[in-house]
């Protein structure tokens, strides 16, 4: 928009250059400080604001395109469409349960807390004393322990948490 040659190309008036205008409510200034190739935008539409839009002298035609990839599918699929939502309504709203073993086994491999944790860059920290930590909560797996004295003495506080996490592992 503010290069000369997209403003050449770009058909300006009143009504375009009001919606362009609007953009300015959606650019805060932490905005502008997170992406600075803003600032410049900005202030192209602080200028457009204060004078008329850029003439712009068209010659020639416009060429208008065909949605033809549409055209085409509507074509082919003519007569189908009974078969076409048969067939979607069981893949997708019925599956078997097969299917949902299936999808069931992927969302645990995915958010397995093994997987997860391999993520991270830092070591587990002990919950009682900040340590780096080896071992975890057998029940919960939520807990990381450097040693089982801690694991011992930091019990009364994680029990309630471990009952809960525990029960909704079942």
């Amino acid at each position: 928009m503010m290069d000369a040659d997209t403003q050449a190309k770009y058909e300006f008036n009143s009504r375009q250059k009001s919606v362009l205008l609007k953009l300015r409510a959606h650019m805060p200034e932490p905005l502008l400080d997170q992406l600075p190739i803003l600032v410049e935008f900005r202030r192209f539409l602080e200028h457009l604001a204060v004078q008329d839009p850029p003439s712009t002298a068209r010659g020639g035609f416009i060429l208008e395109q065909v949605p033809e990839i549409r055209q085409r599918f509507m074509e082919e699929n003519a007569g189908k469409w009974k078969k076409i939502a048969k067939q979607q309504k069981q893949k997708h709203f019925n599956p078997s349960d097969k299917d949902l073993q299936k999808l069931a086994q992927r969302w645990s491999d995915t958010y397995n807390l093994q997987t997860l944790e391999s993520l991270l860059q830092d070591a587990p920290k002990c919950a009682l004393c900040g340590k780096e930590a080896t071992k975890r909560c057998s029940r919960c797996q939520n807990e990381w322990y450097c040693r089982r004295e801690c694991q011992v003495k930091h019990w009364s506080k994680h029990k309630a948490a471990c009952n809960v996490v525990a029960a909704s592992n079942k």
